[in-house]
């Protein structure tokens, strides 16, 4: 949020847990989602949610317009429907595996990072 205060925005973090974004621009009117990464830069991929527990989540529940990749070295803005089109374009296939420090399994697509970033709307490097 400290990003988009530089750049002039008004953000409003959502309170508690909120399924469906992280916070509110005030300026633009649109919603957020972070979803921190920075194992990315070691993997090479970023993990897109869309089930944890046998529940849909992450990708299949946002109601956030842009969800915000942040690598610990760059921030990678995406529509959720850009995303939901670099899958299928990509033709990926979502993985299941429990995630460090989850106790339920979860469904992502493992999406490389090299991939986000030509289908991104911007890139913001640290």
């Amino acid at each position: 949020m400290a990003f988009m205060r530089a750049q002039g925005h008004f953000p409003v973090p959502i309170p508690g847990y909120f399924k469906g974004y992280d916070f509110f621009n005030a300026n633009t009117k649109q919603a957020y989602e972070v979803k921190q990464d920075w194992k990315s830069r070691y993997s090479g991929n970023l993990v897109v949610e869309i089930a944890f527990g046998g529940r849909p989540s992450g990708l299949s529940t946002t109601t956030a317009d842009w969800w915000i990749f942040h690598t610990g070295e760059e921030y990678i803005f995406m529509q959720p429907e850009t995303i939901r089109k670099l899958i299928k374009k990509e033709g990926l296939r979502p993985a299941k595996f429990v995630g460090k420090g989850d106790v339920k399994q979860k469904e992502a697509y493992l999406v490389p990072v090299k991939t986000i970033k030509r289908y991104a709307e911007k890139v913001h490097t640290l």
